[in-house]
């Protein structure tokens, strides 16, 4: 954590899907980075800086799981939620098999995956509303912390 704020690598290739998931975060205090892809998220991850990765499991390049296992095996302290419209009996055994801490079904409603994402933070909602945490860049202060 920077300065007890939750940073956040969000991996969603959608763009109102990001914006309203990363919004609530933000709202909620967390530093989120967003990665587009699961070779965008391995570029982008840090381990030991990075708390969370949120992982949409459909991803456009590799699975959800696929990513997961390759984070776990340079990261295993890092918190991993993966969140999947319906869920199957399959996605519940490769969610334990990665050692996925959460495991979020929204079915398909933008809205309850946005909350969900947002209670499991258990960080109050910021009084003043704003989205100080919400970045469009990089990482490249948090590289830059990494680098000392």
């Amino acid at each position: 954590m920077l300065e007890n704020q939750t940073i956040v690598l969000l991996v969603e290739h959608r763009d109102e899907v990001f914006a309203r998931v990363a919004s609530d975060m933000a709202e909620r205090g967390a530093i989120v980075e967003r990665a587009r892809s699961g070779a965008d998220a391995l570029r982008r991850h840090v381990p030991g800086l990075v708390d969370l990765l949120v992982i949409n499991a459909d991803l456009p390049d590799i699975s959800g799981w696929l990513l997961s296992s390759k984070v776990r095996m340079t990261d295993p302290e890092v918190s991993i939620w993966i969140y999947s419209p319906r869920p199957t009996d399959d996605d519940v055994s490769m969610a334990n098999f990665v050692l996925a801490d959460e495991l979020i079904e929204y079915d398909g409603d933008l809205w309850r995956l946005s909350s969900e994402v947002g209670d499991r933070l258990g960080m109050p909602r910021l009084a003043s509303g704003g989205s100080a945490g919400l970045t469009a860049g990089n990482f490249a202060g948090i590289h830059a912390l990494a680098a000392v």
